[in-house]
């Protein structure tokens, strides 16, 4: 509810990814009638520049843009790389010292490889340290750094993670290409239940398919999804966790708008992918 009379300190409120909210343009819309009604409210928006929600802001003469991209983001991803890598270990206990020693000499090529964008950082990050051929994965993800455009050098590294999930496998494919589709079909990327997903396994892939390795796939899918454990009926802080041991207890949904937005355009089309198994 907008304040009707001026407070003695402004209201400031600070939206993140904008752009991932359910009807963003009426939310950008809403935004704009609150401020304008109340001069003293300040908004910092964070958004990537969408039509809908420009729309609404560009006619608003209080607003200023600023483009983060015009920013030098790569002393931040520098540090993320960093940290992310120096705190592996609490992430996956299987890791060694020796593995992150290697990773951390490719710092460089990482950094050129992301283009700033965190999101392929997270993701290329996150399938390193979750996979065992960690040497041929990173060839991989270093050999796309002359793709042109943010979009297609996310697609490929999105190829690249659903490929290590399908492990060569049609069968495991095809459960990749489920999970995908129930996901992409879910109303506003609505968390689902790793059991649930399982019941939608066709009989002729469930043969000898237990949940618990049904959750292992999964797994293999964890750059691309946002697990969260659920306990005592309340959702815990999303985190990788252990799904395999308790597939009942977490939900799953797409981690970033533009994997949902990746397989609509490929249409999950996964045959695409290599099926090298990496």
């Amino acid at each position: 509810k907008t304040p009707t009379t001026r407070p003695e300190a402004p209201i400031i409120f600070v939206i993140d990814a904008l752009d991932e909210c359910i009807n963003s343009g009426d939310v950008a819309h809403r935004l704009v009638q609150v401020i304008a009604k109340a001069l003293w409210v300040k908004l910092i928006v964070m958004s990537r520049n969408e039509a809908a929600i420009r729309a609404e802001f560009e006619d608003f003469p209080l607003l200023t843009e600023h483009n983060l991209f015009e920013d030098a983001t790569e002393s931040d991803i520098r540090l993320y790389f960093r940290h992310r890598l120096e705190n592996a270990e609490r992430e996956n206990r299987e890791l060694k010292r020796g593995d992150l020693n290697y990773l951390l000499k490719h710092e460089d090529a990482f950094t050129t490889t992301s283009g700033g964008l965190f999101i392929w950082m997270y993701t290329a990050l996150t399938l390193i340290i979750w996979s065992v051929r960690r040497d041929k994965l990173v060839e991989s993800l270093l050999s796309r750094s002359t793709i042109d455009g943010i979009v297609d050098r996310i697609s490929a590294l999105y190829l690249t993670v659903l490929d290590n999930a399908c492990q060569a496998d049609k069968d495991t494919r095809d459960i990749v290409r489920m999970i995908v589709g129930l996901l992409l079909v879910t109303t506003s990327n609505t968390p689902l239940p790793i059991s649930g997903l399982y019941a939608f396994v066709p009989p002729s892939l469930k043969d000898g398919l237990r949940l618990e390795d049904f959750a292992r796939v999964v797994m293999r899918l964890n750059p691309l999804l946002k697990s969260t454990l659920v306990t005592k009926g309340y959702l815990s802080d999303p985190s990788p966790g252990d799904p395999v041991s308790a597939p009942h207890r977490y939900l799953v949904q797409a981690y970033h708008a533009t994997f949902l937005e990746f397989s609509e355009r490929k249409a999950l089309r996964l045959e695409q992918t290599t099926g090298s198994g990496a």
